[in-house]
């Protein structure tokens, strides 16, 4: 797994975790930080909007499928609202596709549980819209 690696396209990107389990946003914070990105953290969609208000710029969002308060999709609405290039990966200990629908091509699904080989390997190809050209100072 990648570890803050120059050229990985992680290094330096800003991600929000969204997810009502606090134990699974701690850990897929970690998985994030040790491969370079900066983390945001909610618990809930308001809390998301929240987040996103008050964030310079999020790259990719990496939010639960069912929420308490609404759902991920909705989570993806506001927070495109200000951050309309993010990317998404959608997680879930379900099957979470009768909520989502049709995913987009700036987005990913993925079924908890997972390792984080797993999930660099699903958010990696998200991460890579956003990495600076070869030789480019880090954002």
């Amino acid at each position: 797994m990648p570890s803050g690696l120059d050229g990985w396209p992680g290094d330096g990107a800003n991600v929000l975790v969204v997810d009502d389990y606090r134990l699974c946003r701690l850990v897929v914070r970690e998985y994030l930080q040790r491969s370079g990105c900066t983390v945001m953290t909610a618990g809930c969609r308001d809390d998301a909007a929240q987040v996103a208000a008050n964030a310079a710029r999020i790259d990719v969002v990496v939010t639960d499928v069912l929420l308490p308060n609404g759902n991920g999709r909705d989570v993806i609405r506001s927070v495109r609202e200000l951050h309309p290039g993010a990317g998404v990966l959608f997680i879930s200990g379900h099957d979470g596709y009768h909520v989502l629908g049709p995913l987009r091509s700036d987005e990913r699904f993925l079924r908890k549980p997972f390792s984080a080989a797993q999930l660099m390997r699903e958010i990696e190809p998200l991460l890579s819209r956003h990495a600076p050209p070869a030789g480019a100072p880090h954002r």
